[in-house]
């Protein structure tokens, strides 16, 4: 039967097209990335620090001391700046928690700011907890500000440095 070989020469003929597409767009891919200058151009990933280390401030001074250090130069040497750092916590044993507090933070700019009816979308989100947005959003902030305390027995770690 003709549209048997037609449907099996279409099929192969699209897969094949498929690879050569998937190819042409990894070489355009990489095509951009050598002519073109990204963030990770000028950023580097620090990893085995100490857990505790969570203060950028600190960490942005002994890096700009250390890499003046390294190459010589003196630490306000505009060619050797650290312009900033960006920690990455490990909050794996509470992802579940990050989750729930991202969604309900996006709910409520919804229900800000795209006008819709606040009371009927409010009870809606709080009523199984028997509270309302606000004040689910000031317990989620309470509770993050504690992951950030000394002290508090919550701490966030790190151990990773941008």
């Amino acid at each position: 039967d003709m549209s048997f070989y037609g449907m099996g020469f279409l099929y192969i003929t699209s897969f094949a097209l498929s690879l050569a597409y998937g190819m042409f767009q990894k070489r355009a891919s990489l095509a951009y990335k050598r002519r073109s200058t990204t963030m990770n151009d000028y950023a580097i990933c620090v990893t085995g620090l100490p857990q505790s280390a969570t203060d950028e401030s600190v960490l942005r001074n002994w890096f700009q001391e250390e890499f003046a250090k390294a190459l010589g130069k003196p630490q306000d040497d505009k060619e050797v700046q650290v312009y900033g750092v960006s920690i990455g916590y490990d909050y794996t044993d509470r992802m579940w928690e990050v989750e729930c507090m991202t969604t309900r933070l996006i709910e409520s700019v919804e229900v800000r700011f795209l006008h819709y009816n606040a009371e009927e979308t409010t009870a809606a989100i709080a009523e199984p907890q028997g509270t309302t947005l606000d004040e689910m959003l000031a317990e989620d902030k309470k509770r993050v500000h504690a992951w950030f305390e000394e002290g508090s027995g919550q701490e966030m770690r790190s151990g990773e440095v941008f």
